[in-house]
C-alpha cells in the first residue's frame, strides 16, 4: 500500500511504531542511517524508488489478512477489538505516534501479524517475538496508557498463536532517549554513524572525480590487514575448489555419495526452467527494447591496491 506525498511528508518529521526498531538500531531489516536518509529524502520531496512487486504483494497480503487475524483473535479470547486503525500521538512527544490495529476490551493494544518465519525468531514464551515487533509494541504503549500488547500472529501452515508483550518503562525510557537523539539528527541534518557496507553504499553512492584522501597510520594498517586477509581467503578458496573437484571426480554421474557414516554429498541438477532471452528480444524488437530501457547508475566498485605482506 503506497503512501501519498502528504503522508510521506508527515512521516519525515516523526517516528511511527513500525519505524521504532530501525531508528534505535534494533531492526533486522533497516539501519538507523537508512531510516534517516529515507526521512530526509521524504522531507526534501525526493521521489521514492518504485516498490518491488514482491514487497507490494507481501504488504497488501498482510493488510488483507489483518481483519481475518483480528476476527480470530476475538473468537479465541472472547474480547472485542475496537479502535481499529486509530492514530494516537504521544501527548508528551507529539512527534511519536502509533496507528493501532486495534484495542482489546481489557485495554490491551492488539498488533496483528502474518509471518512466513518460524523457529527461534518466534519462540515459546509470551514475549518471544522478533525485535522489530517488540520495539513496535513498546512504542505503541509509550504513546498510550496501555499496559500490554497482544500480538496475534498467523504462522506458516495456518497455525495461530497469541503473544503478550508487557509494558517495560525502563525500555521505553531508553527507547525514548535514542528516538530523541534521532529526531535531533533530523533537525540538524546529522546522519547516524555508518555501521555496515550497505550503509556505506547508501551514504556515499558516488565518488567525486579526482578527489584523493591521504590515509593515516591506522587506515594504512587496516588496508594491509585487509590485503593479507583477502590473499588468505583466495588460497582457502582455491583449496576448497581442489577438494570439491576430487569429490566430484569420485562421483562422476552419480547424484549421491555415501559412506560408512551415511550420506556424504549430493550432486543433482536443479529443476529445468526458462529465462528471458534479452539479446534475441533486442534484435527482433529493437523499438520495444529501447522504449523500456531505464537509466542505471554505475556501481561504485571498491578495489584494494595493497599487496599481501608475507610474515
Amino acid at each position: 500500500m503506497s503512501l501519498t506525498a502528504v503522508q510521506l511528508k508527515e512521516r519525515a518529521y516523526g517516528i511511527g511504531a513500525s519505524e521504532s526498531a530501525a531508528v534505535i538500531g534494533l531492526s533486522a531489516y533497516r539501519s538507523p542511517l537508512e531510516a534517516y536518509l529515507q526521512k530526509v529524502n521524504d522531507a526534501d520531496g525526493v521521489p521514492r524508488k518504485p516498490e518491488d512487486p514482491k514487497d507490494r504483494l507481501r504488504l497488501e497480503g498482510g493488510s488483507a489478512l489483518e481483519p481475518v487475524i483480528l476476527g480470530h483473535f476475538e473468537r479465541t479470547t472472547e474480547m472485542p477489538v475496537t479502535d481499529r486503525q486509530l492514530r494516537v500521538h504521544d501527548p508528551k512527544h507529539p512527534w511519536r505516534w502509533v496507528t493501532l490495529d486495534g484495542r482489546a476490551s481489557d485495554g490491551g493494544l492488539v498488533e496483528a501479524k502474518k509471518t512466513e518465519i518460524t523457529g527461534a525468531v518466534w519462540g515459546d514464551g509470551d514475549e518471544d517475538v522478533p525485535d522489530d515487533y517488540y520495539c513496535q509494541a513498546q512504542h505503541g504503549m509509550a504513546c498510550t496508557d496501555a499496559q500490554h500488547v497482544y500480538v496475534p500472529v498467523l504462522l506458516p501452515r495456518w497455525e495461530f498463536a497469541i503473544y503478550i508483550i508487557r509494558r517495560d518503562d525502563e525500555f521505553i525510557d531508553l527507547m525514548t532517549k535514542r528516538q530523541l537523539e534521532f529526531m535531533e539528527r533530523l533537525r540538524t541534518r546529522t546522519p547516524p554513524p555508518v555501521q555496515s557496507l550497505e550503509d556505506a553504499k547508501l551514504m556515499w553512492p558516488r565518488n567525486k572525480p579526482l578527489l584523493r584522501v591521504t590515509a593515516d597510520a591506522t587506515t594504512t594498517e587496516i588496508a594491509q590487514q585487509l590485503a593479507n586477509l583477502k590473499a588468505q581467503m583466495k588460497r582457502d578458496e582455491e583449496k576448497k575448489e581442489q577438494l570439491e573437484l576430487q569429490i566430484k571426480c569420485a562421483m562422476g554421474e552419480a547424484e549421491e555419495l555415501v559412506g560408512r557414516t551415511g550420506r556424504l554429498a549430493t550432486w543433482k541438477n536443479n529443476k529445468d526452467g526458462t529465462k528471458f532471452d534479452q539479446e534475441s528480444f533486442a534484435i527482433h524488437h529493437p523499438d520495444l527494447w529501447r522504449k523500456y530501457q531505464v537509466p542505471k547508475p554505475g556501481a561504485r566498485v571498491f578495489l584494494l591496491k595493497v599487496k599481501e605482506v608475507q610474515n
